[in-house]
């Protein structure tokens, strides 16, 4: 139990917190998401309440999750590199596959159980789940594991970027730049030429309309990738930069403080506008806007939003003034730290649980409860089921698979 309650020393405090939040945004997105599938209708009820609109903006919990796998597998590779020149790719990928691969096998055999009513009790169905290219094919069960698509297709490409080609650039910020222009590039190609998209979207989940955006944009590797490329240099400028990027911190310039600021008002901005991805609204700012202003919002958002969340890390890690510190004290909570340490197995486990569990309790409750009552006990039963379910699989896998990668020796 203290390795799931005690924090290591090796632990970036910050980093566990937006690891926990991540999650539990997911979850509630996800919660309300699938009440659709029970409730028609009850979707888009939530757009009459400003102050939950957070909750339809769930899918950004998956860009935090960006940025801090890539500042945290960055920092591992930079790290590796400047204390022995080279980097062992055997050790690299094999501490990955241990890390990743056994609790998400055991996952697929969960799902089996737990969606077979919807056709996903075949198991020569998950090749593409085990080959994490499921992001590229559409109708792959456990759609949800896009991300682990992403992340770990990243994971193959970004050691050799990292080890053959980063160390050509004599400027190391022009690779970033030029990495992220690409990723912009091609959003932008997407939106204004291939797609034609404009904001907002005016989508209803779960229809063709809907599909073929969740399919051939919304989680493509390479309009997708610029949170774990943000991540990775935010680890570099940590590795590398480091006494500098502390006495930049540490001068409390105004700057710093103005950059903190708008750093976390455009976090927020991004976190409580909803563009209609997954139900149309009957009002949004964007029918008042200019069309290129929502196709521009809607290019540049989840670049601008990895790129508060990586100078929230920082300034977290070596900063100290008004804005950062009382933000930096919550993010460091212990309360987050259990909930970080197994979130790779809750966000394997909770999607799959909300799907079988919401019927039946819409099915239990609806007599003597209101749809918003429905859902916020849906809400309380994944949360405590889920994490339940994801505590005992860190312990019963991850731990012991972990264990076991430690004491792999690699020459």
């Amino acid at each position: 139990m203290n390795k799931l309650l005690n924090r290591s020393n090796s632990n970036f405090a910050v980093v566990d917190g937006i690891r926990a939040i991540a999650v539990l945004w997911v979850i509630f997105f996800h919660a309300w998401l699938f009440q659709q599938l029970t409730i028609p209708g009850f979707i888009d009820n939530i757009y009459n309440y400003p102050l939950f609109y957070w909750v339809t903006k769930g899918d950004l919990g998956v860009d935090l999750f960006f940025v801090i796998s890539g500042f945290l597998i960055g920092g591992i590779i930079f790290k590796e590199i400047k204390s022995s020149e080279k980097f062992n790719f055997k050790r690299f990928y094999v501490r990955r596959f241990l890390r990743l691969s056994p609790v998400y096998i055991f996952a697929i055999f969960l799902n089996l159980y737990f969606l077979k009513e919807f056709g996903q009790d075949n198991l020569l169905k998950y090749w593409p789940n085990l080959l994490y290219i499921n992001n590229y094919l559409p109708g792959s069960p456990m759609g949800w594991t896009w991300s682990l698509a992403i992340e770990e297709q990243f994971y193959i490409i970004v050691p050799f970027l990292l080890v053959f080609i980063f160390p050509k650039f004599r400027n190391k910020t022009t690779f970033f730049i030029l990495l992220s222009a690409i990723s912009i590039s091609l959003t932008w190609y997407y939106v204004y030429v291939l797609k034609q998209y404009r904001l907002p979207f005016n989508l209803t989940f779960f229809t063709k309309d809907w599909g073929a955006w969740f399919n051939s944009y919304y989680m493509v590797t390479h309009l997708r990738y610029i949170g774990l490329l943000l991540g990775v240099a935010t680890a570099y400028v940590n590795v590398y930069k480091n006494n500098e990027i502390k006495k930049i911190f540490e001068n409390k310039s105004g700057l710093i403080t103005i950059f903190s600021f708008i750093s976390v008002i455009g976090f927020i901005i991004f976190s409580f506008t909803p563009v209609g991805e997954w139900m149309p609204m009957k009002d949004s700012i964007f029918n008042h806007l200019n069309i290129h202003v929502g196709r521009w919002y809607e290019i540049l958002t989840r670049p601008l939003f990895s790129l508060f969340v990586a100078f929230i890390i920082l300034a977290c890690i070596h900063g100290n003034n008004f804005i950062i510190n009382p933000i930096n004290k919550f993010l460091s909570s212990k309360f987050f730290y259990p909930i970080a340490q197994v979130s790779y197995s809750a966000y394997l486990f909770h999607e799959m649980f909300i799907i079988w569990v919401s019927p039946r309790l819409v099915k239990y409750l609806t007599p003597d409860y209101s749809n918003t009552q429905i859902f916020f006990i849906t809400v309380f039963v994944s949360l405590i089921v889920i994490f339940i379910g994801a505590v005992i699989m860190y312990y019963l896998i991850e731990q012991p698979f972990q264990k076991i990668r430690d004491r792999i020796k690699f020459k």
